[in-house]
């Protein structure tokens, strides 16, 4: 699997160096935390629009494929 930098690099998981493995989990964490604020905030006026006939499911926030490809790089180093 393949990360790709901010400034576009792109590295495969298993040459990353363990620092960076653990800060890209962290963001990702930190990301999926902000998108399931967002979805709460979206389902509780989604609430209260339904009262007056709208309606629409927003999506469940889920983590990235390559979230889980990370954990299990890090764990294999025993890093985390």
């Amino acid at each position: 699997m393949i990360w790709k930098t901010k400034d576009g690099a792109e590295i495969a998981v298993k040459d990353m160096e363990d620092l960076h493995i653990i800060n890209v989990i962290k963001f990702l964490n930190k990301q999926h935390e902000i998108k399931k604020i967002e979805y709460s905030k979206t389902v509780d006026q989604m609430c209260h629009e339904d009262k007056y006939g709208y309606h629409h499911e927003p999506e469940k926030p889920v983590k990235p494929k390559i979230y889980y490809a990370l954990v299990k790089e890090a764990k294999r180093r025993g890093i985390c």
